[in-house]
């Protein structure tokens, strides 16, 4: 049985050792990829099987009947036009026009992802916290690839962290600017391109 993880904070508590909802997950496909935005909400949430959406175990036999876990965070971003991810789908199953993709991104929080996301939090906030909290603006990036000799690539990533209240402000300054949406790519790794937020890689 699966224990209780109940906030962002339990999470990377608990998860950082092992390496909202509605919201199109954004995809890290090429090296390079990154994505960048506002903490809106975080779920933790059980991993499922690709394809078949069973709970997926943990392999470890100290651990019987617990499965692995993830974190599901919200972002508000600047991206448009289905960018990053598959479009949304109206009630028919159907893909949504360009014109109804508001941002939104979800990004699954495990793996590597959970040790470069809460080391970026404790370096932004001098180790008071390492975990999220809507309102952080946060920039994650597909920074390595891994070969493991198994066929599928090991992603590993980086992250940068500005914490709330100056990562929600200096989101809404570039959105009252009105900010374009970029390419996912390595040079959106500078938030808002400000003189005192630097990318710790």
């Amino acid at each position: 049985m699966t224990s209780a993880i109940n906030s962002s904070q339990d999470f990377f508590d608990t998860y950082a050792g092992e390496g909202g909802g509605g919201a199109p997950a954004f995809k890290f496909q090429n090296l390079g990829d990154t994505v960048k935005g506002v903490v809106v909400s975080t779920r933790p949430m059980e991993q499922t099987v690709f394809g078949s959406n069973p709970p997926r175990p943990i392999p470890d036999p100290k651990r019987p009947g617990q499965n692995k876990m993830q974190l599901q965070v919200i972002l508000e971003t600047n991206l448009r036009n289905w960018e990053g991810c598959n479009p949304g789908k109206d009630r028919d199953g159907n893909p949504e026009p360009a014109s109804a993709d508001t941002g939104s991104r979800a990004i699954y929080v495990k793996g590597w992802m959970i040790g470069a996301i809460k080391q970026a939090v404790l370096e932004a906030t001098g180790k008071e916290r390492g975990h999220l909290l809507p309102g952080d603006k946060i920039a994650v990036q597909f920074s390595e690839s891994v070969d493991t000799g198994k066929g599928n690539p090991l992603k590993k990533f980086s992250a940068n962290v500005v914490p709330t209240s100056k990562g929600a402000e200096l989101f809404n300054q570039a959105e009252e600017e009105g900010a374009n949406a970029k390419p996912a790519n390595a040079s959106a790794m500078s938030l808002d391109d400000e003189d005192d937020v630097e990318a710790p890689f």
